[in-house]
């Protein structure tokens, strides 16, 4: 009347082995997708890096292209407005100075400054504008 108590137990442990099979082939096989997961994302990782270091080196490139022409530009402006405003040589000229005016047609204007100060101001802008844009084309 009493059931066999071996038969019982081999009932529960049959279920319990069950349970832990079914738990076990679940975890591999989600263990397996975690792992495939990783491998793909440390394969984006590796090729975006490799993408970093291209956009670096071309906006590395940009800038020192830009500051060179720049520094060149600078020095032209420079060069120009100190052509511009050098002191003609009033011996042997025909043309009397006086007190207080600037002597001859080419003598330095008393904003000559200013007109180079602006003219490195714009210069500044338009390399700034040139950087930006070719910055911005970097893909």
């Amino acid at each position: 009347m009493f059931p066999n108590p071996y038969l019982i137990l081999g009932a529960v442990v049959i279920v319990i082995g069950a349970f832990f099979g079914g738990y076990y082939k679940g975890y591999s096989a989600e263990h397996e997708k975690l792992l495939a997961f990783k491998a793909q994302v440390e394969a984006e990782a590796e090729k975006q890096k490799v993408h970093n270091e291209s956009v670096v080196k071309q906006q590395e490139l940009i800038t020192e292209g830009v500051k060179n022409e720049y520094t060149a530009r600078i020095s032209a402006i420079h060069t120009y407005y100190t052509r511009r405003v050098q002191q003609p040589s009033t011996s042997g000229g025909n043309v009397s100075s006086l007190p207080g005016t600037p002597g001859g047609t080419d003598a330095r204007p008393a904003d000559a400054g200013l007109a180079e100060r602006c003219a490195i101001t714009t210069q500044e802008y338009i390399s700034l504008r040139a950087w930006v844009n070719k910055q911005r084309g970097i893909q």
